[in-house]
């Protein structure tokens, strides 16, 4: 009431430009999350946007700097395979790496002149749910290097696909330095659609090194299982539970497909 501030983004605002003018007098800058938006900016504060884009475009359209990390993208405490079961415990959400490479950290709300306050962007990787060092490598790596190749290229990013066929001979290095990587981009992926009185099913694997090995019989796939034929369909009559690993040089690598087909 003294101060006479309205409501507690005012009151935020207040106190979050007190700490603007102690550290500015200190010779640094702050930077915080796009909440200190809220009440207004303080005059040398820039901005770490965490909830989608939005915090960095407010931010730019007044001149201040910010930082794109948005949790849609950017956030790598996030489960990176569907088949959470086999994955180490995550607060929640699903990013794969597709979807990390997938990240435009250029708004294209922003003309270019604002795009200059775009600093770049950044990977969160909260530690709360990591028990060991491999876990918190487990849930960067990959991931990571589809972040950097997306803000270093900028617009001649060179496409998901390039972008994996050279991550897999980078795997090679990481194994010799035994780096604890995620290797859920080896996971069969599998698309369904019904045809007549059957449901059709397509497997897409990884890689072209490797083999996708699949049963029909309630037993997890080996080496001495079918071989899916790429361009060959399954045509599946009845409910059946489809199960379906990559193989590569004779190692299973990613995580087992397991999916219920309903035929009815």
């Amino acid at each position: 009431k003294r101060l006479q501030l309205k409501d507690e983004n005012e009151l935020q605002s207040y106190f979050i430009r007190q700490m603007d003018d102690y550290v500015t007098a200190k010779g640094k800058n702050i930077i915080g999350w796009d909440e200190i938006l809220e009440g207004g900016l303080a005059p040398n504060a820039a901005v770490m946007s965490w909830r989608g884009e939005e915090g960095a475009v407010a931010a730019a359209k007044q001149k201040h700097k910010a930082v794109l990390c948005p949790g849609s993208h950017c956030y790598f405490d996030h489960y990176q395979s569907a088949v959470t079961a086999k994955e180490p415990l995550a607060i929640g959400g699903f990013t794969p790496i597709e979807k990390v490479y997938a990240f435009d950290p250029q708004p294209k709300q922003l003309s270019d002149y604002e795009q200059e306050y775009v600093l770049g962007a950044q990977g969160n990787l909260w530690s709360e749910y990591l028990q060991v060092s491999t876990q918190v490598e487990y849930m960067a790596v990959p991931r990571i290097s589809a972040l950097a190749e997306v803000l270093w290229t900028g617009n001649n990013k060179p496409g998901f696909d390039n972008f994996k066929h050279r991550l897999h001979t980078h795997f090679n290095t990481l194994d010799r330095y035994q780096i604890y990587y995620a290797k859920t981009i080896f996971d069969v992926k599998a698309e369904s659609s019904k045809q007549g009185e059957q449901t059709v099913v397509v497997l897409q694997s990884p890689f072209n090194e490797g083999k996708i090995y699949y049963t029909t019989d309630g037993n997890a796939p080996d080496k001495n299982s079918a071989v899916y034929v790429s361009g060959s369909p399954l045509k599946i009559s009845k409910n059946t539970l489809l199960q379906a690993q990559y193989y590569e040089n004779g190692q299973p690598r990613g995580n087992m497909l397991s999916t219920e087909i309903k035929v009815q």
